[in-house]
């Protein structure tokens, strides 16, 4: 990844991973990597505007869109759009300062969930029309919500990451025909800061923290037995991480282990429930070594989310 780096923005555009913004606990960056699987080779694009941590990045139709987040001092509502030909423009901003938030695209428009804003959580939600460049609010979740991801076509998991937040295991689904979120089945592992991501048709969340200890297990949902199963376990915990599907692949890539920010990644096979320990040379055909076995774990047209919750609720 070139730094280490947590909270950082991260999608995939054209089978490639693009990396924006994160920080390495001494400052917070608005560079953006393109990382490219088959030939294991990094490259540089145009950095964002603004520096961003704690927030998210979407693609619709080859556009790259950063959505709030913290420039590091204050939270933002601020958004910029990136294409290939005009690099980083402005955007029409969200109602609302938002952190730590839950992003996902659904029939075209990219839906901004929960997160934190003025030392809470927060319940608002957005969703936000490309065509017509506009943000329109959203039924507001059941429970506060921050520190979490979202998907779409299932649930989306919310996680807090602050000592006064409590760290759930309860999941929402959102139906945007009727605009409203409902309680789904909970996962088998309170979790915050954990990546999320869909995979094969099913949800897979990904480490985070149980708020005792940085989690390396890994857990999925499958929508059609509306269930939750236990995965292989990564080689190392993380929080604070990005997880993203590409091709047949999972990858897990930087966050915080408890002590250090990472600056590597690794992938998981779903076929074999393995995890590698770097990413996988393709073209090059060199072996990846394997995690070691999972230890014991105890732990259509609808988002899915997770998170932990505050004690304090705000819209």
């Amino acid at each position: 990844m070139g730094r280490s780096l947590c909270a950082f923005g991260c999608a995939v555009i054209n089978g490639k991973i693009v990396i924006s913004g994160g920080y390495d606990k001494t400052r917070a960056y608005k560079k953006v990597q393109l990382y490219d699987p088959e030939t294991n080779t990094w490259a540089s694009l145009k950095s964002m505007t603004n520096p961003r941590i704690r927030f998210e990045i979407s693609v619709i139709d080859d556009r790259t869109y950063a959505i709030g987040g913290s420039d590091g001092m204050n939270e933002l509502k601020s958004c910029e759009v990136f294409d290939m030909k005009t690099g980083w423009q402005p955007m029409a901003s969200m109602h609302r300062e938002r952190s730590n938030f839950g992003a996902t695209v659904l029939d075209g428009k990219l839906y901004v969930i929960g997160g934190h804003r003025d030392g809470i959580c927060i319940k608002s939600c957005e969703v936000y029309d490309p065509k017509l460049d506009q943000w329109t609010e959203i039924a507001p979740l059941q429970k506060v919500r921050s520190s979490w991801e979202c998907a779409p076509s299932v649930a989306r998991y919310t996680r807090g990451r602050h000592i006064h937040w409590s760290c759930v295991n309860s999941v929402e689904v959102y139906d945007p025909d009727l605009n409203e979120w409902t309680a789904a089945p909970s996962m088998k592992t309170n979790r915050r800061a954990a990546g999320v991501c869909v995979h094969n048709d099913k949800i897979y969340a990904v480490g985070g923290s149980d708020g005792q200890s940085v989690l390396d297990s890994v857990e999925y949902f499958d929508p059609q037995s509306q269930t939750w199963s236990t995965a292989a376990s990564m080689d190392n915990p993380r929080m604070n991480l990005k997880v993203i599907s590409v091709r047949d692949a999972i990858y897990a890539m930087g966050g915080f282990n408890g002590q250090l920010t990472l600056d590597n990644m690794q992938h998981y096979k779903a076929d074999a429930d393995q995890w590698y320990s770097h990413a996988m040379h393709l073209l090059r055909r060199q072996s990846a070594t394997p995690s070691p076995p999972s230890s014991p774990v105890d732990l259509k047209k609808k988002i899915i989310g997770s998170a932990e919750s505050s004690e304090t609720e705000s819209l």
